[in-house]
């Protein structure tokens, strides 16, 4: 059964690069391994910018100054949620801005996690229309 399906997926191929390029259907494996090239290098150019924008930047340590301004924005928001009984009680605002890092961390990582997903769904599906049959 896999030879057969392979067999039909090349003369699909085959057509598909025949209505887009006009090559001949019955055209020979060097042939339409060279038009499938000439086909799929925009399609790589575009796959490998969309992988290049996905990649996580390199990240370079924060000046003195964007640090100084990343604590006091935190502070301020942690004081902002606690209101005044919170500016009495020592490391308050520490203790309420570390109990936000987690949730926040759970927010950022969702896209990951999700193509995590996506990958292994079309995997599973994958394998499960690749298997043999089983009498």
């Amino acid at each position: 059964m896999p030879i057969g399906a392979t067999y039909v997926a090349y003369r699909l191929f085959k057509e598909a690069l025949h209505r887009v390029t006009g090559i001949d259907r019955e055209a020979s494996f060097a042939t339409t391994v060279f038009a499938a090239g000439l086909l799929a290098t925009p399609f790589l150019a575009a796959a490998a910018s969309m992988l290049r924008a996905l990649r996580p930047p390199r990240l370079r340590r924060p000046s003195a100054a964007n640090s100084m301004m990343g604590v006091s924005l935190v502070r301020y928001a942690a004081r902002s949620i606690g209101g005044e009984p919170l500016r009495e009680t020592p490391f308050a605002d520490a203790l309420i801005a570390s109990s936000l890092l987690a949730p926040a961390f759970q927010v950022i990582l969702l896209p990951v996690h999700m193509v995590r997903a996506v990958v292994a769904g079309v995997a599973r599906a994958w394998r499960y229309t690749t298997r043999p049959a089983t009498r």
